[in-house]
């Protein structure tokens, strides 16, 4: 929200003083830089489709394994958009009904021994 208002503050201020921001394919390219960068690392506790549901792998207890991708991600994700919807969904049942899951990000997936067999014998996505 906060960024949001900002830009809506900047484009009020710009239209205030009669000035136009001049927008070309450098501005493009900034920001697809920045959006890759930004989505290839920020982490899943900062997209709020997860809210209060992000249980990271710990004590060895068997648990479902939910496969997570951030929900901005649209074109060029590998998870489907509605899948992260109906992950979420899942994932409130299963916390509503104490089954034991935790959550991975898609991104961990590609160091070995990202999943133990004995820690997550199911996996979801």
């Amino acid at each position: 929200i906060t960024e949001a208002m900002d830009v809506i503050y900047s484009a009020w201020r710009l239209a205030k003083h009669k000035n136009s921001p001049i927008i070309d394919d450098r501005v493009f390219y900034r920001a697809d830089k920045f959006k890759k960068e930004y989505f290839s690392q920020a982490p899943l506790s900062d997209d709020s489709i997860y809210n209060s549901l992000l249980i990271p792998i710990h004590d060895g207890t068997p648990a479902i394994g939910v496969v997570l991708e951030r929900s901005e991600l649209m074109m060029g994700s590998r998870l489907s958009f509605g899948g992260r919807l109906i992950m979420s969904a899942a994932m409130r049942t299963m916390k509503a009904n104490k089954i034991p899951y935790h959550t991975i990000d898609l991104r961990s997936l590609n160091s070995p021994n990202a999943l133990s067999p004995r820690q997550t014998p199911i996996l979801v996505s």
